[in-house]
């Protein structure tokens, strides 16, 4: 099953990059080969494939909503006090960059940390906020 799921990521890829429709009907045709060679195999490849896709989409989101803030509040902040952990660790799991070898990333564990850190700080503003009575 490996080198059928190696061939689906390749083609996948191939798809992405292809700029014709007569490119993407060959590589339409290559699939449908592959998946006649041992359909089976294919089927459970497919998935792997669609999870490992899903996974970066769920990575990508991260990043993406917390773009907008992360220029207002600080990451350092957020790593040193609920994390107890340095920036460059917080954004090594943010950009999904290789570490010893293997792709850093939150787990669901930290994920959920981050979630109350946001929380916790936006209660935070709230409270200033509403001291600030003129």
């Amino acid at each position: 099953m490996e080198q059928v799921l190696n061939d689906i990521e390749r083609l996948k890829l191939s798809y992405r990059e292809a700029k014709t429709g007569k490119e993407k009907e060959a590589i339409l045709n290559e699939v449908s080969v592959l998946a006649s060679k041992d359909n089976d195999s294919f089927s459970k490849a497919v998935v792997e494939s669609i999870k490992a896709t899903n996974k970066e989409a769920q990575e990508y989101i991260i990043k993406e909503k917390l773009k907008d803030i992360l220029g207002i509040i600080s990451a350092s902040y957020i790593a040193k006090n609920y994390f107890n952990k340095t920036t460059a660790w917080f954004y090594q799991r943010l950009n999904n960059n290789i570490v010893n070898g293997k792709q850093a990333r939150f787990s669901k564990e930290e994920i959920e940390v981050l979630r109350h850190a946001l929380k916790d700080i936006s209660c935070k503003i709230n409270n200033s906020a509403a001291q600030l009575v003129i």
